[in-house]
């Protein structure tokens, strides 16, 4: 999922990438109860195709802290 979301930012598919986050925050909210590192960045790459490089950074620290590999 965060491979496919990194395409989409590099193709600039904004609409395509804002509905996969928002999907994946759904998902992971009703699901488990937390985001996943994976959606951290399809959240990231939202945020920084937007321009909104500040919280870009927020959800890519996020990831990182979820999952260190």
């Amino acid at each position: 999922m965060d491979m496919y979301s990194n395409v989409l930012y590099a193709k600039e598919c904004a609409s395509t990438l804002s509905y996969l986050a928002h999907q994946v925050i759904l998902i992971d909210k009703y699901y488990f109860n937390f985001i996943k590192s994976q959606s951290c960045c399809v959240i990231g790459n939202y945020y920084n195709l937007k321009g909104q490089h500040q919280k870009s950074v927020l959800y890519f620290q996020r990831a990182l802290k979820l999952n260190k590999n």
